[in-house]
C-alpha cells in the first residue's frame, strides 16, 4: 500500500475546495446576463432585444436565448457540493488508516489507464483513487456555468432547452408524410430491426395521434429515428441510375439532421437512463441509425450502443423470463414481452461484439452472465400483446424475416469467443484455437439453405436484394472470425509445421473476403442489382475488408501472384471510396506503398526477410519507398469531405466537379488480374503530420500515418 503521507499530499487535486487554504472562501457575484448566448460565444455587443440585432443579421433568431441565474439551481449545486465533500472526507479517512494487505500480498485485479496532461497512470477498478476520479469528474459538473449535458455533436444552441409536447408536434412532419415514410420503412420487411414488432408499433402510432400528451417521449424518440432512417433509405434508393441534384441531396440531409436531433432530444427529455419502458429500444435504434449513416467509426455510435447494453442489463434483458422465479410483488413479464426482450437482447449482443471487434476492445457482454434464449422463428402477425402463450416456432427451413437474426445470434456467440481470445492478456492454447475453429466450421455448415451464400450472379431472379445482402453478411461474419482466430500464426514460428493449418485458414479467409469486396462493389455500382441496398454494408463491414487486406500483406511468401492481384483489386476499390471515408484514404495509401515495394522485393530477394519476428523486411521496404517522390496527381479535396458522411453511398453532396467518375469496376478488376497497368485514382491525404503533431489532436490521429512515414513497424499497426 502506498505511503499514506505521500498520498495525502495529493488529495487536494480531487477536492472541491483547496486544502492548502482551508479558510479561503470564494465569493461569486451572480451578475445579470447582459447578452444572449450567441453574442457571448462570439464576444459581440448585444442590444438585449428578443431576438437581438446581431442574431437577426446572421439569420440565427432561433438561437437568441438568455439564460438567467436561477436561485433553485444554486441551491441544488450547494447540496451536491456538500454531499461530495462528505463523501470525499469519508474516503480520505480511509486513506489515512493503516490498511496494509495481510501478509503483504499484492492485490491483483483489472483496471484502466488514466491520463492527466502528459502523465499516464494505471488506476485499478477497486482502488480508492477510482472513487476520487469519479468525484473529480463530478466537479466539472458542479463548476459548470450551465447544466447542459446533451451532445453538441447533434444539438445546436437552439436545442439546449426543455422539450415540450407542443414543440414535438411542431417539429414532426404532417400525418400524411409520416404515414408515407413509415409505410416505406416497414415495406422493407427484411430490414426491420428485430427489436420492433410491426403490429405493436402501428397500434401505438395510432394512439399517439389520438392523444400525443399521453405518449412516452421515449417512444416518440423511436418515431423520429424511424422517420429519419426512412428518409435516408429513400435517398439511397432514389439515387438509382441518375445523380440527384445537389439541392435535393442537401434537403434530404437537412431533414435527416433535424429528425435525428429531435430523436436525441426526446431521449434526453424522456430520462432514458432511468430504466423506463422503451428506453433500451429507443437508445438502441438511435445508435443503429447513426451506424447506418457513418462511413467511419464514430464515438457517438458505440457510446449509444454501449449505453443501451448497460440499460438492458439493468432491466434484466440478459436473463430469460422463463428462468426468473416468480415472487410476491415481482414484475410479471408476458409471453409477448419476453419474446421481444429476447429479440432486443440479441440485437444488443450483435452490435456489442461487432463494435468491440472494430475498436479492438473487449465486449461488454460475457457468456457467463447470460441465459437468454434465442428468439423464436415467428412472423410478427403470429403473436401480439394479448398472446397467452407463444405459438410453436417454425422450422429453420421456413424463411421468415427473423430467421437471419436467429442465425446471427449463433454467430455472435462464437465471434465473441474469437474476440476474447484475440484481445485476452493470456494467449490461448492451440487446442482452444482448434476447438473454436471446429465450432465455427460446424455452424457454417449448418446455415439454413435460404441464408447459404452463393455468388450474386447465381442468385435467383426472385431473390430480393435484402436477402442477398443477408447471405453476404453471414458469410463475412464467418470469414472474419476465421481470419482473426488464426492471424497470430501467420508470423508465429513460421518453420513449425504444426501451425500450417492455421496459416492456410487465415490466408484463405482473407482472400475470400477480398473477393467478396470486389463482388459487392461490382453489383452495388450505380444501376446494379444491389445499389439501393449498399448502405446495409456499414463501416464495420468495410473494416473487415481492410483487415483482410492487411493480413494478406503479412503473408506474401506463397501464391504471390494471386495475393498481389487481390491487393491491387482492393487498392482500386478503396481508392474509389477515399473521398468519402478516412479509413479508405488511409488504406489506399498503405496498399499503394506496399504494392510499390513488391517488384523490388522480388528482384532483390528481400521478401525472404520476413522471418519469425514478423515483418522486418517489409518494414524496411515501406520505409524506403516513402522517400520516393510522389508523381501521382493530387486531389486536395480527398479528405475535406470526410467529416460529414456522404448521404448517398458512392458520392458526397459536397464533392467538387473535377472528381473523377468511377469507371466500370469489371474493367478495372480485369486489368488488375491480368497484370496490366491500372489507372489509379488516389485521393491524397491533405497533411500527414508527425506523431507528435497528431498526438496533440487525438481525434485526427491515425496510427497508419506513422506507417506511411516509415516511423514504425507497419505490422504493429494492423487491426487486432
Amino acid at each position: 500500500m502506498p505511503n499514506n503521507t505521500d498520498v495525502a499530499d495529493y488529495t487536494g487535486v480531487f477536492r472541491l475546495t483547496s486544502t492548502s487554504e482551508p479558510h479561503r472562501k470564494v465569493i461569486r457575484r451572480n451578475r445579470q446576463v447582459v447578452s444572449c448566448l450567441p453574442c457571448r460565444s462570439r464576444k459581440l455587443r448585444c442590444d438585449r432585444q428578443q431576438p437581438c440585432a446581431s442574431c437577426v443579421k446572421r439569420h440565427d433568431e432561433a438561437s437568441c436565448k438568455f439564460f438567467l441565474w436561477s436561485p433553485a439551481a444554486a441551491v441544488q449545486k450547494s447540496e451536491v457540493q456538500a454531499r461530495l465533500q462528505v463523501l470525499e472526507s469519508l474516503v480520505s479517512g480511509l486513506m489515512h488508516q493503516d490498511g496494509a494487505s495481510p501478509g503483504g500480498d499484492p492485490v491483483v485485479g483489472s483496471g484502466h489507464l488514466s491520463k492527466e496532461g502528459n502523465e499516464v497512470r494505471f488506476v485499478g477498478a477497486t482502488s480508492y483513487e477510482a472513487v476520487l476520479d469519479c468525484i473529480r469528474d463530478l466537479q466539472g459538473f458542479v463548476d459548470a456555468s450551465t447544466a447542459a449535458t446533451t451532445s453538441y455533436l447533434l444539438l445546436g444552441p437552439a436545442d439546449q432547452r426543455p422539450l415540450t409536447i407542443n414543440e414535438v408536434m411542431r417539429r414532426l412532419p404532417l400525418r400524411v408524410e409520416c404515414d408515407d415514410l413509415l409505410t416505406s420503412y416497414f415495406q422493407q420487411v427484411y430490414m426491420i430491426p428485430a427489436t420492433l414488432h410491426t403490429g405493436q408499433f402501428q397500434r401505438t402510432y395510432e394512439k399517439f395521434w389520438q392523444d400525443p400528451e399521453k405518449t412516452s417521449l421515449l417512444w416518440i424518440s423511436i418515431l423520429f429515428t424511424l422517420l429519419s432512417t426512412s428518409i435516408f433509405q429513400q435517398a439511397s434508393r432514389g439515387a438509382g441510375t441518375n445523380r440527384p441534384a445537389a439541392s435535393v441531396v442537401t434537403k434530404a440531409e437537412d431533414k435527416i439532421a433535424d429528425l435525428s436531433s429531435m430523436a436525441y432530444r426526446c431521449l434526453v427529455a424522456g430520462n432514458y437512463l432511468c430504466g423506463k419502458p422503451y428506453c433500451v429500444e429507443a437508445t438502441l435504434l438511435f445508435g443503429m441509425h447513426l451506424v447506418l449513416q457513418k462511413r467511419d467509426a464514430d464515438p457517438l455510435c458505440w457510446h449509444s450502443i454501449s449505453t443501451a447494453v448497460r440499460l438492458a442489463q439493468r432491466m434484466g434483458y440478459h436473463r430469460d423470463a422463463s428462468n426468473m422465479s416468480p415472487s410476491d410483488g415481482a414484475l410479471r413479464i408476458s409471453p409477448f414481452e419476453a419474446e421481444m426482450r429476447r429479440r432486443t437482447w440479441f440485437t444488443l449482443e450483435w452490435f456489442d461484439v461487432v463494435h468491440s471487434f472494430q475498436l479492438g476492445i473487449p465486449p461488454i457482454i460475457q457468456d457467463t452472465d447470460v441465459d437468454t434464449q434465442l428468439p423464436a422463428n415467428l412472423h410478427d402477425d403470429e403473436f401480439n400483446e394479448d398472446s397467452k402463450v407463444l405459438p410453436r416456432a417454425r422450422p429453420t427451413g421456413d424463411f421468415t424475416p427473423i430467421l437471419g437474426f436467429i442465425y446471427y445470434s449463433k454467430q455472435t456467440k462464437l465471434l465473441r469467443r474469437v474476440v476474447q481470445q484475440a484481445l485476452g492478456a493470456i494467449p490461448p492454447s492451440y487446442g482452444d484455437v482448434r476447438r473454436l475453429d471446429a465450432d465455427l466450421r460446424a455452424l457454417h455448415d449448418d446455415v439454413p439453405p435460404s441464408l447459404r451464400y452463393r455468388p450474386i450472379r447465381e442468385s435467383g431472379f426472385a431473390d430480393v436484394p435484402d436477402v442477398i445482402m443477408r447471405r453476404l453478411l453471414c458469410e463475412m461474419i464467418y470469414l472474419k472470425s476465421m481470419c482473426v482466430l488464426h492471424r497470430r500464426y501467420l508470423t508465429l514460428e513460421k518453420k513449425n509445421g504444426v501451425y500450417d493449418g492455421s496459416r492456410e485458414a487465415c490466408r484463405d479467409a482473407s482472400l475470400r473476403l477480398l473477393d467478396l469486396q470486389a463482388e459487392f462493389e461490382e453489383h452495388s455500382r450505380r444501376g446494379a442489382r444491389l445499389f439501393e441496398k449498399r448502405y446495409m454494408l456499414t463501416n464495420t463491414g468495410y473494416h473487415d475488408f481492410l483487415l483482410a487486406a492487411m493480413c494478406i500483406c503479412l503473408d506474401l511468401l506463397q501464391d504471390t501472384d494471386r495475393k498481389v492481384n487481390a491487393l491491387k483489386r482492393a487498392h482500386t476499390l478503396w481508392s474509389m471510396m477515399s473521398g468519402m471515408c478516412k479509413e479508405a484514404a488511409h488504406a489506399t495509401e498503405v496498399l499503394k506503398h506496399i504494392l510499390s515495394t513488391i517488384p523490388q522485393q522480388q528482384d532483390q530477394g528481400r521478401l525472404s526477410s520476413l522471418d519469425d519476428g514478423g515483418g522486418g523486411g517489409v518494414d524496411k521496404a515501406v520505409s524506403s519507398s516513402s522517400a520516393v517522390p510522389n508523381t501521382e496527381p493530387s486531389n486536395a479535396n480527398g479528405l475535406r469531405n470526410c467529416g460529414k458522411p456522404a448521404l448517398i453511398p458512392g458520392w458526397s453532396s459536397t464533392a467538387t466537379n473535377n472528381q473523377e467518375e468511377p469507371t466500370a469496376l469489371t474493367e478495372r478488376v480485369a486489368a488488375a488480374n491480368k497484370g496490366h497497368s491500372v489507372l489509379w485514382n488516389y485521393a491524397w491525404l491533405d497533411n500527414l503530420g508527425t506523431r507528435k503533431d497528431r498526438a496533440s489532436s487525438s481525434s485526427n490521429y491515425y496510427p497508419l500515418d506513422d506507417v506511411l512515414a516509415g516511423r514504425v513497424d507497419w505490422v504493429s499497426a494492423l487491426p487486432l
